[in-house]
C-alpha cells in the first residue's frame, strides 16, 4: 500500500500539481490510519515540502483520452435476470470493461510518460501530443471522427480499438467506422476476443477478473487487403493494421490493446522517447521520473538529456552523476522517484 500511495503522491501532486486528502471512509472506520500509513504520509509531507517549488514543466508526448458515453451501449447481461442469477462472465460490460481499464493500464506501462484528458478536452489538446490512444471511443459524432481524422493529418499517430466510431447521433454502421479509420471493418459473430502477433503473443483482451480467459463479444476485424496486417486472429483474418492519413497515422485493432509493448513499438516508431524498456509504470516530466515496478529486477533508465545528478527524493540516494542514464534495483510494486538535476 505504501508504495502505491508514494506513486500517487508523486504522479499526482509532485509532477501534476494536483491534490491529496485523508478521507476515513466514514461509517466503515479510518482507512489510513495504520501506523505504515501515517509514516508514508508523513514521508509525502517532508519530500513535498523540499521538492514542490521545482518548477512543473512537462515532457509528455503520449496521452489516453478517456470517454464514458459508449457504456450506455453495453447491457451487463444479454439475458433478462433473475433474482437469483449473477451477472455472467461473457458479457458486454466485461467486454467493456477491457478497454475502459485493461488497455489504459497497458499504455501507461509503455515506458514513456503518458497522460489522461477527458474526450471534451480534445479540441484544446489537439496538437499537445505525438501519440493519442483512443482505449474507448465507440460513440462518436460525426464532428468528432473528423477532429480525430485531423489530429491524424496533421501528424500524429491516433490508436483506435474495438467498436470505435461505430455509434454516431443518427446511427450505428460500420461505415461510420471506414470513415474514421481509413480501413474497410468487418464483424463477425459473438467470439473470444484473442488476436496474436506473429511470434504468438497476444496483444489483448483479457477477461475481467480473470486475465487467463478471453472476454467474448462481437469480433471487429480488418477485411481491407490494403492494410499490412500486424497481428491475426487465429482464423487468419486480420486483428490489427495501420494506415498513413496525411503526415500521420491511424492504427486498428479490433480487441482491446493491453500489450505495453505494442504501443512501445508505435512510440519508439514516431520518435516518442522512452525512459524504459520494460513493462513498468512510468511518469516523468522535464525535472522527475517515477517507476512503479510490475517485475522484480534492475531498472536501466535512458533519460531525455544530460543531468549532473539523478537523485532518488524518498530515499535521499545519489543514483548516478554527469549521466544520460541510471541504474535502480527495485522490487515487485516498488516505488522510485528520482529527481533530475540539471
Amino acid at each position: 500500500m505504501s508504495f502505491t500511495k508514494r506513486r500517487e503522491f508523486a504522479v499526482q501532486v509532485l509532477m501534476r500539481r494536483d491534490a491529496m486528502w485523508y478521507f476515513d471512509m466514514g461509517y466503515t472506520g479510518p482507512w489510513y490510519d495504520h501506523p505504515v500509513a501515517l509514516r508514508e504520509i508523513a514521508e509525502d509531507v517532508r519530500v513535498g515540502r523540499k521538492y514542490l517549488g521545482v518548477p512543473r514543466k512537462k515532457a509528455t508526448e503520449a496521452v489516453l483520452v478517456q470517454d464514458g458515453r459508449m457504456l450506455k451501449y453495453y447491457a451487463m447481461s444479454p439475458t433478462p435476470w433473475t433474482s437469483e442469477a449473477n451477472i455472467p462472465y461473457a458479457t458486454p460490460i466485461h467486454y467493456y470493461e477491457n478497454f475502459a481499464t485493461h488497455a489504459p493500464e497497458g499504455a501507461m506501462r509503455l515506458g514513456a510518460a503518458v497522460d489522461g484528458i477527458n474526450w471534451h478536452d480534445l479540441e484544446a489538446f489537439k496538437d499537445a501530443y505525438r501519440l493519442y490512444v483512443f482505449p474507448v471511443s465507440g460513440y462518436m459524432t460525426r464532428k468528432e471522427r473528423r477532429l480525430v481524422r485531423a489530429i491524424a493529418e496533421r501528424g500524429a499517430t491516433c490508436v483506435l480499438m474495438g467498436p470505435s466510431g461505430l455509434v454516431d447521433e443518427e446511427r450505428a454502421s460500420l461505415e461510420n467506422m471506414r470513415e474514421l479509420t481509413g480501413m474497410r471493418i468487418g464483424v463477425g459473430p459473438i467470439g473470444p476476443q484473442q488476436a496474436f502477433l506473429k511470434d504468438g503473443t497476444r496483444i489483448g483482451a483479457a477477461r475481467w477478473f480473470d486475465n487467463s480467459l478471453p472476454a467474448s463479444w462481437h469480433t471487429f476485424f480488418i477485411d481491407d487487403p490494403a492494410v499490412r496486417p500486424l497481428a491475426a486472429y487465429k482464423d487468419g483474418r486480420t486483428a490489427l493494421g495501420m494506415v498513413r492519413v496525411g503526415k500521420g497515422r491511424i492504427v486498428y485493432s479490433g480487441v482491446s490493446l493491453t500489450l505495453p509493448s505494442v504501443y512501445r513499438s508505435l512510440a519508439k516508431k514516431i520518435g516518442i522517447h522512452i525512459y524504459l524498456d520494460t513493462d513498468d509504470f512510468t511518469y516523468a516530466d522535464a525535472n522527475f521520473v517515477t517507476i512503479h515496478a510490475k517485475t522484480s529486477g534492475m531498472k536501466h533508465i535512458v533519460l531525455r538529456n544530460p543531468v549532473s545528478e539523478v537523485r532518488e527524493i524518498f530515499s535521499d540516494r545519489v543514483i548516478a552523476r554527469d549521466a544520460v542514464c541510471a541504474d535502480l534495483e527495485l522490487k515487485e510494486g516498488e516505488t522510485a522517484v528520482l529527481y533530475l538535476k540539471k
